[in-house]
């Protein structure tokens, strides 16, 4: 049971985090950016492991890389539509270094981050955000996956004094697990903020609490994310640096495990309400379509809308004409 002074400390922080939301319909492509954090965040392997595997999956991993820059290359198209969106991811990766400063709190640099995307919805925020740190987490792993067999990645590792934490070393394995599963976490998350943005709200018909309550939970679990990235960005960029000591290491990994605990517990909830999100539209559109064929119509065209574009993202087009339909 929460106290009356957390829920008062939760009313104070929603409040800051909605002062910051002012969209004004600008749109990043989710989708591409989160195909992209995906590869870098949630097909890591410990290196002990990579070691093992690296030979017997190199074939593997060839051909499905080959796939994986083919339809990237495809979907990113013109370089200079994209352009922004790469601007940005890197000025939250900047943002989100400047935690690592010792005179700033992790919530000071969240409100900072979600400030700079004030401008972007809640998507459009986490999805920017994790890139951000799939920029930071790929720099430093990329070089764990290659120091094994590569010369240039060894002397790299040796530069950043990262061999030791690529090493058998326990303490580093279990911060290195920590780290995998809070991201992987995350993307689970963000998944789910864009498929809710993505419903066709024409027919939820749920009374407005239950909307506001889902909305409220989301932009709770943007904070959330957020905040997580920063910890982790922090937490690598103090691990290149060799500032974590071994009493350090292990309530830095005690915070990441947290922090994946609550982000799971997020998860959770939101993915049951989405769930019934998605019944109730399902269920609206039965009955919608079951009285639509019941009418007489001048033509098919809201029966057509209807079945194929509840959101009107793809409008019908004449077909002799090619414009659109109203």
């Amino acid at each position: 049971m929460k106290s009356n002074s957390q829920f008062f400390h939760e009313d104070i922080l929603m409040s800051n985090i909605l002062e910051t939301h002012v969209p004004d319909g600008r749109q990043v492509d989710s989708h591409l950016l989160l195909r992209i954090v995906e590869e870098i965040l949630c097909k890591i392997k410990a290196p002990t492991v990579v070691k093992a595997c690296l030979l017997k999956l190199a074939n593997h991993e060839n051909s499905q890389s080959e796939k994986f820059c083919s339809g990237i290359q495809h979907d990113i198209g013109n370089a200079d539509a994209q352009k922004e969106q790469w601007q940005l991811v890197h000025q939250v990766s900047s943002e989100m270094l400047l935690s690592s400063s010792k005179d700033r709190s992790s919530h000071a640099t969240t409100m900072s981050v979600l400030e700079l995307l004030g401008n972007h919805s809640w998507a459009g925020k986490v999805v920017l955000v994790l890139a951000a740190l799939a920029k930071c987490h790929g720099d430093f792993w990329l070089i764990a996956r290659l120091f094994q067999t590569d010369v240039l990645a060894l002397s790299l590792a040796m530069l950043k004094g990262l061999a030791r934490i690529f090493g058998a070393d326990e303490l580093h394995q279990h911060w290195l697990e920590s780290l995998r599963s809070l991201a992987e976490g995350m993307v689970d998350v963000t998944k789910i903020v864009i498929e809710f943005e993505a419903l066709p709200m024409q027919y939820v018909t749920l009374d407005d609490g239950a909307l506001a309550v889902m909305k409220e939970n989301i932009q709770i679990a943007c904070y959330w994310m957020i905040r997580s990235s920063i910890s982790c960005s922090s937490q690598i960029t103090s691990m290149v640096a060799m500032s974590i000591k071994e009493l350090s290491l292990t309530c830095q990994t005690w915070e990441l495990w947290s922090l994946a605990y609550k982000i799971n517990q997020l998860h959770a909830h939101l993915q049951k309400q989405l769930d019934d999100f998605h019944l109730h539209i399902e269920k609206n559109i039965d009955s919608q379509l079951m009285h639509l064929f019941e009418e007489v119509h001048v033509d098919n065209q809201k029966v057509l809308r209807t079945l194929f574009a509840p959101k009107d993202d793809f409008p019908l087009l004449d077909a002799f004409s090619n414009q659109k339909v109203c």
